[in-house]
């Protein structure tokens, strides 16, 4: 599962497969997660799968007689179980995950569980990396509407095609009578977390929204009372479980990525213009990168236009920061060859649409 190699699930499951059974050495509770986290770390949805499968095993397989398991599962095993999740975009599993970190920390308020896993800025990162790359069930721009008053009116059929989706940057068509046409539901753009997974992009956002609420209000509240982030107040129906989550770069750039992913390009250029201005954060080389990125991917139309603009900005931040890592001097986190590759690669793009 080295992060500098590619990962190697295949070898890493004829290693555990060689240990447990041709050996019949018993497993501990880090080879379960080491192996787990080879799976996790593949990207691949059948070794993902084979991850939980394992962990599953690990839980179930290794029971006294009073039916208590042997091995817990702690913060380790949880992130490599939410790494393999984020990377196949299996929100379901993220939120069930996130949901049992959740429960361990307040049966040990309770004095109920040995040796708790708390919610960190880790967890929370891997948490909105899955947010970013799930995709909702819901298509604005491939739903067909059906108008009934029509169908009513003449007994046939009128099938109207939906309106392109603002969030990928496609144009509407201008409508000759607008009242003649039934408007594309729309999930409301506000803080929510239900049981049910979000099945549209404002429905993501908003459950988004929801946890980074709860976060500043168990992290940071006062921030909350000025800041231009979140100017309505939110009633979260969450429990206070986040205290012990740092306001990092890492995490930050994690609630950007969503919104580079789901919302309104001018959505995202407004929150990076706040976001770490409002929590006192300074930003790192992925910040830039990831914005410069963002923008390479803007739709046809007014939205490269705008992508333009915006990236001549970033660019400007960034150019002052790059110097300062040439002429090894203090700069931004995560700052090296690699990242300045990607930048320019991405402002080559830009200038290139």
């Amino acid at each position: 599962a080295s992060r500098v190699l590619d990962p190697q699930p295949a070898r890493a499951l004829d290693l555990w497969t060689e240990m447990t059974v041709d050996k019949r050495m018993a497993p501990t509770a880090d080879a379960y997660t080491a192996v787990i986290y080879a799976c996790a770390c593949s990207g691949d949805k059948m070794y993902v799968n084979e991850a939980f499968r394992l962990a599953k095993e690990m839980l179930d397989g290794h029971r006294d007689a009073y039916g208590n398991s042997a091995f817990r599962p702690d913060r380790k095993t949880f992130c490599a179980l939410l790494e393999g999740a984020k990377r196949i975009g299996d929100l379901a599993k993220v939120r069930w995950i996130l949901a049992e970190i959740v429960s361990q920390s307040l049966q040990a308020a309770r004095g109920d569980a040995p040796n708790p896993v708390y919610v960190d800025e880790e967890i929370m990162t891997h948490v909105f990396h899955a947010y970013a790359a799930y995709k909702p069930p819901f298509d604005r721009a491939a739903t067909i509407l059906v108008d009934e008053s029509k169908t009513e009116s003449d007994g046939s059929s009128t099938a109207t095609p939906a309106v392109g989706d603002p969030l990928q940057g496609q144009e509407q068509p201008a409508a000759a009578d607008a009242s003649s046409h039934p408007e594309v539901p729309v999930a409301p753009r506000k803080a929510q977390f239900t049981n049910l997974l979000p099945q549209s992009r404002p429905e993501v956002l908003g459950e988004t929204r929801t946890l980074f609420y709860k976060i500043l209000q168990d992290v940071a509240p006062t921030v909350l009372q000025s800041s231009a982030l979140f100017p309505e107040r939110l009633d979260s129906p969450m429990p206070q479980a986040f205290e012990n989550v740092k306001l990092s770069q890492r995490l930050l750039n994690a609630y950007l990525s969503v919104h580079y992913a789901h919302a309104r390009f001018d959505e995202g250029v407004q929150l990076y213009r706040v976001l770490f201005s409002e929590l006192g954060v300074d930003k790192n080389a992925w910040t830039y990168v990831e914005a410069l990125e963002r923008c390479g991917r803007a739709q046809r139309g007014f939205e490269r236009k705008d992508a333009l603009r915006f990236a001549r900005e970033v660019w400007a931040e960034w150019q002052p920061r790059e110097d300062a890592w040439r002429r090894r001097m203090r700069c931004p986190v995560g700052m090296n060859a690699r990242m300045v590759e990607r930048a320019y690669a991405a402002m080559i793009r830009i200038l290139s649409l």
